[in-house]
């Protein structure tokens, strides 16, 4: 006579052995993917957690670079880089030796002071090309690789080689560099350029140095402290805007300086624990500049703005500075004053 089969016996057989394949699977799982060929899976994509946020881009971990090792991750920039893809930092600090060149492309950290690229060497850290954008990310220097001596274009940590309308920097410190921000190209007269929430300290030349810039709207920049002597912190030219621009316990000759401007509106600017040794925390030269916001507190200076005329006759367009208030205020202390020479109205 025939056994009967026992369903109830034979299904907790097979629910013991899914279990047991599940165990397995959760085990063996990582180790087997960790070797795998990521590049032929597919280059552009972050795995893991946060894949939703930054799908479509190219993480630099998956091409070899590790965080915080001190070992060169140049080799995984430059993959990352040329697959066209937008560059994806994670969480950690990453030693490149040479430039990071975004042609149109995005360079994206997990966060301001999260995701640090450190520069071992000499040049650029980052160009930027075409509608390029840098985002939540810190970009520095290593230690011995400043001299205290840098001049223009030296140790940059970001260079503008040739931006079109869409380029924008956001969420971005540049800390132990020689120039944060650099750029003395003529800007395309159609393009709008936008920084937003950048951070500039320990810089030995100059935090930024835009000479020719054109309809640039620089909003909530915070200068911090120079390393060493320092002439200028800041060079602007062509047309530009400023919204919350702040120097914070910065020491230098001057603070900001206008060169040749053909549009230069100040809505406000914060001067909080600077110090100007020069005596004039502000000098414009050759430049059309409208102020709606100045404050001046706990600073050291002789003189609020230094206006200058400085060119050869038949190329100077003069100097033109208005103040105006109807909807802000024009806040100095004492010993603080406007001091106008040269070819100048007012």
């Amino acid at each position: 006579m025939k056994k009967p089969v026992n369903f109830k016996a034979l299904l907790i057989i097979s629910s013991s052995v899914l279990l047991v394949l599940a165990i397995a699977t959760a085990i063996l799982w990582p180790i087997l993917w960790k070797g795998a060929d990521w590049d032929s899976i597919h280059p552009t994509l972050v795995f893991g957690s946060d894949s939703d946020k930054h799908n479509g881009y190219a993480d630099v971990t998956l091409y070899g670079a590790v965080a915080n090792d001190g070992k060169d991750d140049t080799k995984a920039f430059i993959k990352a880089a040329e697959t066209g893809a937008g560059i994806y930092v994670p969480l950690g600090t990453f030693d490149i030796k040479k430039t990071v060149t975004l042609r149109g492309q995005n360079l994206k950290g997990s966060g301001m002071d999260r995701s640090v690229i450190r520069f071992n060497g000499e040049g650029t850290i980052v160009e930027m090309k075409g509608a390029a954008i840098i985002d939540d990310i810190t970009l520095s220097f290593a230690d011995k690789y400043l001299t205290g001596k840098e001049k223009a274009g030296e140790q940059v940590a970001i260079k503008d080689v040739g931006i079109v309308n869409g380029a924008m920097i956001r969420s971005v410190k540049t800390t132990n560099v020689g120039t944060g921000y650099y750029s003395t190209q003529r800007a395309a007269n159609n393009l709008s350029f936008m920084v937003e929430s950048l951070i500039i300290d320990k810089f030995t030349y100059k935090a930024l140095e835009m000479k020719d810039s054109l309809s640039t709207h620089l909003r909530t920049v915070n200068i911090g402290e120079a390393k060493g002597e320092v002439d200028t912190a800041v060079t602007l030219g062509g047309s530009f805007t400023l919204d919350s621009f702040v120097f914070s316990g910065t020491k230098c000759n001057y603070l900001i300086e206008l060169l040749n401007c053909e549009s230069a509106t100040v809505n406000s600017l914060v001067f909080d624990g600077a110090e100007a040794k020069s005596g004039n925390l502000f000098k414009s030269v050759s430049s059309v500049l409208s102020m709606r916001t100045v404050t001046v507190k706990d600073s050291k200076a002789t003189t609020l703005i230094k206006i200058e005329d400085n060119a050869d006759k038949g190329e100077s367009m003069g100097n033109v500075i208005s103040l105006w208030s109807n909807s802000g205020s024009i806040t100095i202390d004492a010993e603080n004053k406007i001091k106008c020479e040269n070819n100048v109205s007012q």
